[in-house]
């Protein structure tokens, strides 16, 4: 083609693109003179839609909170406290289905877990290799294990150096396991969440944490399964199926009620949703039902994390300066230091939900609970102790749900307790 012919083939295709632009330039002028409805009656235009219509009263109000909400991915770090094994003990036989199933179904739910040991668990005459089987099932499904000391004992309860003992005496196997994998030791969660009973004791604790590479995992969700665990293994050891069925609809709503609760009280101390770190426990009830809690969780907007990637959200540098009687979430912390110049916290923690108070009265009640606080022998009185300082701050009314969980055994320890120390005395 000559360059005339070329530049007479551009001007052509100029016309064209004009007489296009016109063409479309018109149907955008008609378009926008017709009314769209989004909804009958509003007689909303096109040019409506750049504005935010007046909200109908028929319809809730959605704050700029709750569209932040539904605009990001929700993010969990789910953990398992007291393995191989919390709650109530039965035989290795039934520990082991209830392993293989919650493992089953924890990664089944694509959530990448951390389960805690007590090594005084596995540290079992003539079962420490069948229970030590137990925890190779998490790790062999690519699970992490951590540090949750040798026999659980409370920073509040017994000297400091004792509990940095107990802290060693659980690492022995979980390396070991660790190991096989190719893996470290990394991480240590507090039993009963108490950091210190003092400043001074939480920053020996941290300091005897750090030394030995420990990252502390924290916790900013607990639906007090233990509770739930206790009731519903005991039904499931008669076979009363019909009550098992409705403490699991009651845990699972309980649930819910957690997330919702715990999803505000992050928004209210950060204006945000956060990456939550949710503890359970190794049991039955999860065994039985951490399908559908995951359904819950996934139901809510949430994707299952580690816990390595929650710790990443900026919320987890706050300072914690929270020292006391109560093992709580590290939100209940935080809101206690952020108001440490007013006095003010921004959260009412007495609009914690509540556990049913069929389900208090069943966990009250059992004789389970008896033969166990029991068995704690001399160390009743510590129980005792622990079980009346959980009512106290539970009627100041500033308590979180794992107080609430001492005034809870409180009634049956204190009663058990005296009775087993004034027999003691007696000897």
């Amino acid at each position: 083609m000559t360059r005339s012919g070329r530049e007479s083939s551009r001007q052509n295709g100029f016309q064209h693109a004009l007489v296009f632009a016109s063409a479309v330039a018109m149907l955008i002028a008609m378009f926008a003179a017709v009314p769209v409805t989004g909804a009958p009656g509003t007689g909303a235009s096109v040019t409506d839609l750049t504005t935010a219509p007046s909200p109908r009263p028929d319809l809730p109000d959605v704050t700029a909170a709750t569209l932040r909400a539904r605009s990001q991915t929700r993010r969990v770090a789910v953990t398992f406290d007291d393995l191989p094994l919390g709650g109530p003990q039965f035989d290795v036989e039934r520990m082991a289905a209830m392993t293989d199933k919650l493992v089953a179904s924890v990664t089944a739910a694509g959530a990448p877990a951390v389960g805690f040991v007590n090594e005084s668990k596995v540290d079992v005459e003539g079962e420490t290799g069948v229970r030590l089987a137990l925890l190779r099932t998490w790790t062999d499904a690519g699970l992490e294990l951590g540090n949750h000391t040798y026999s659980h004992p409370s920073p509040h309860h017994v000297p400091l150096q004792d509990y940095f003992d107990d802290i060693v005496r659980g690492e022995p196997f979980t390396r070991m396991l660790l190991a096989e994998q190719r893996r470290e030791l990394r991480y240590f969660r507090h039993p009963f969440l108490r950091r210190g009973r003092t400043l001074e004791d939480k920053g020996a604790i941290d300091s005897f944490l750090a030394g030995r590479g420990y990252t502390i995992a924290p916790v900013t969700m607990d639906n007090v399964d233990y509770l739930f665990s206790a009731v519903y293994t005991d039904a499931k050891t008669r076979g009363d199926v019909e009550l098992m069925e409705r403490i699991a609809d009651a845990y699972l709503e309980f649930s819910a009620k957690i997330y919702e609760f715990y999803e505000g009280v992050a928004e209210k101390l950060f204006g945000r949703s956060i990456a939550h770190v949710y503890l359970l426990h190794a049991n039955e009830l999860n065994a039985d039902l951490f399908d559908r809690f995951a359904e819950l969780t996934r139901a809510r907007g949430y994707e299952f994390i580690t816990l390595d990637e929650a710790l990443t959200d900026a919320a987890y540098a706050t300072a914690d300066r929270y020292a006391g009687p109560a093992g709580t979430s590290w939100l209940f912390r935080w809101d206690a230091t952020q108001a440490e110049g007013s006095g003010a916290r921004k959260v009412d923690w007495r609009n914690e939900p509540s556990v049913p108070e069929w389900v208090r009265e069943l966990f009250d009640n059992r004789p389970v609970s008896q033969r166990l606080v029991a068995r704690a022998g001399v160390r009743a009185h510590v129980n005792k102790a622990r079980a009346d300082l959980g009512v106290e701050v539970y009627r100041q009314g500033t308590s979180s749900t794992r107080i609430k969980r001492n005034a809870v055994i409180a009634r049956p320890v204190a009663r058990l307790a005296a009775n087993v120390v004034e027999s003691q005395t007696r000897r």
